[in-house]
């Protein structure tokens, strides 16, 4: 079995396809995406015997939560993120070519002015639906 694809951040991009918002990214955190366990324990289900533990019983469901991605960036007074926006395709493409496509939205953020420091700014982004990977070419 071949070892995993190791690729450095740099020359990663990310591009959005409606507003065109563009800055210095210094990181790409995305976290939560999610596949709900839900709970098929009832009345019947066995109870639990002393000295053993979890006799809930589960199924997986079949929608999965893209969660959200924040970004860090060198804040720049003058640029905007686009929080008004409505959901747009984003675009996440790495230096070695693999791409990851997917609507998203701005949804939070903030700013970060440290004393005699680099000014940063973090935006986050919610996953709105499915994401297309494409493997490095």
């Amino acid at each position: 079995m071949a070892s995993p694809a190791v690729d450095s951040t740099v020359g990663t991009t990310i591009a959005f396809g409606t507003t065109s918002f563009s800055a210095q990214v210094t990181a790409i955190d995305w976290t939560g995406v999610e596949r709900p366990s839900l709970n098929t324990s009832h009345f019947g289900t066995t109870a639990v015997q002393s000295g053993d533990w979890n006799n809930a019983t589960f199924v997986l469901g079949k929608i999965v939560d893209g969660g959200e991605i924040t970004l860090t960036l060198h804040y720049n007074p003058d640029t905007a993120p686009p929080f008004g926006a409505v959901p747009e395709t984003i675009t996440i493409t790495t230096k070695s070519g693999a791409t990851l496509v997917f609507s998203g939205g701005l949804v939070g953020g903030g700013v970060s002015m440290p004393l005699d420091g680099i000014m940063e700014q973090t935006v986050v982004i919610k996953v709105c639906g499915p994401v297309t990977r494409t493997a490095a070419s």
